[in-house]
């Protein structure tokens, strides 16, 4: 299972419980990350150490320091997790990883991807339909004979918890250096935008990363603040029901941060964590009387099908309404939703979209760039 299904997990369903946030401990003094906490770098003689901090659900005080050596520098020691910079060809195991890649041009370096048929990115689906990329499988079902012709210089992976750390343990005894990459973990939609600045030491492009990054900073920061002045402050519902059960965030995850960023009022306040709470249907509805806005409707596409798999929902107000907007607008036909894919590095973009659902007035519907208007 690719990233892209965690992240789809984690807002719809909720299933994965809080975990805590990384913390620091090794550079503290020379934090290069404004947002994040998940990552840490200082340069050395011959590169870069790169340390990742708790990367996988449930870590505490777990950290992972790769050596990143510069391939001019013939002398440097080789240790075990030493890594030769700029990278030439790279696995990426989750189409976030594609995403960050693609904001440093870094397209052409990408040898492997993690379920080819989700990628909504148009230049790198035509690479792996052309067979310049290709499709190394998921998890525990990696073609890892594949791997080893690939022959890549990295493999950006991620961790779901500690036990996935065994199929990656698995491809660095194949001698194919492995980088955690723990970015959906972050809370704030800046600090997952910040692992721009990760990608940018592996790929040579440091600078074109803390400048593409300050871009998005300074956008997400100018949309927040004239938001904040915005009146009224609609009433935002968000997600469907799982298994019979509705999962809604505590108030310290991030879609609830960009909910009040862009000028709404999350209509479960109480919520606190970051961690999902279950709700039965009969409570969820009645939380859902007094909302304004409805979000992030899952995979549906039209109010039609919502209403055959949920008939009551239709006696809400504001489904009468008509104000329910998914974030499905940019969806191949195989379900991959570039919400999942390039959002992580455009949070200014997904703010934008819901500071114009939330407030009309100020831009048209044909102007979105991940959400659409339901019908």
């Amino acid at each position: 299972m690719r990233k892209y299904f965690i992240y789809l997990f984690v807002a719809l369903s909720g299933f994965l419980l809080c975990c805590k946030q990384p913390v620091p401990n090794q550079y503290d003094d020379q934090k290069v990350a404004s947002y994040a906490a998940g990552f840490n770098y200082v340069a050395t003689e011959y590169g870069y150490n790169l340390t990742i901090y708790n990367p996988w659900q449930g870590a505490s005080n777990e950290s992972i320091t790769y050596s990143l050596l510069q391939r001019s520098n013939q002398g440097a020691a080789t240790k075990k997790k030493s890594i030769k910079i700029p990278v030439h060809r790279a696995v990426c195991l989750s189409t976030t990883h594609l995403a960050f890649m693609s904001s440093l041009n870094c397209e052409s370096s990408i040898v492997g991807v993690s379920g080819g048929s989700y990628v909504w990115n148009s230049k790198i689906r035509e690479l792996i339909q052309a067979g310049s990329i290709a499709d190394v499988g998921y998890e525990q079902s990696i073609n890892y004979e594949l791997l080893l012709t690939l022959n890549p210089d990295v493999v950006f992976a991620y961790g779901i918890g500690s036990e996935s750390m065994g199929y990656l343990k698995r491809i660095e005894d194949l001698g194919i250096p492995v980088v955690v990459i723990g970015e959906y973990l972050e809370n704030n939609p800046l600090a997952k935008a910040e692992w721009l600045k990760v990608f940018g030491l592996f790929f040579g492009k440091e600078e074109l990363a803390r400048d593409v990054f300050s871009r998005i900073d300074s956008s997400y920061n100018s949309l927040r603040s004239i938001a904040s002045n915005l009146q009224p402050r609609p009433n935002v519902f968000l997600n469907l029901p799982w298994n019979d059960v509705w999962y809604f965030p505590g108030n310290d995850n991030y879609m609830v941060q960009l909910i009040n960023d862009a000028g709404g009022n999350y209509l479960l306040p109480d919520l606190k964590g970051n961690q999902s709470y279950p709700f039965s249907f009969e409570t969820a509805f009645e939380r859902g009387a007094n909302a304004n806005v409805w979000i992030n409707l899952g995979s549906y596409g039209t109010i039609e099908q919502i209403i055959t798999d949920f008939p009551k929902i239709k006696s809400l107000p504001v489904f009468m309404k008509r104000q329910l907007y998914n974030n499905n607008l940019r969806e191949n036909v195989n379900g991959g939703n570039d919400f999942w894919e390039s959002g992580v590095v455009n949070p200014h973009l997904i703010l934008e979209d819901l500071i114009g659902i939330f407030h009309p007035e100020l831009r048209s519907k044909a102007d979105f760039h991940y959400y659409k208007l339901m019908e």
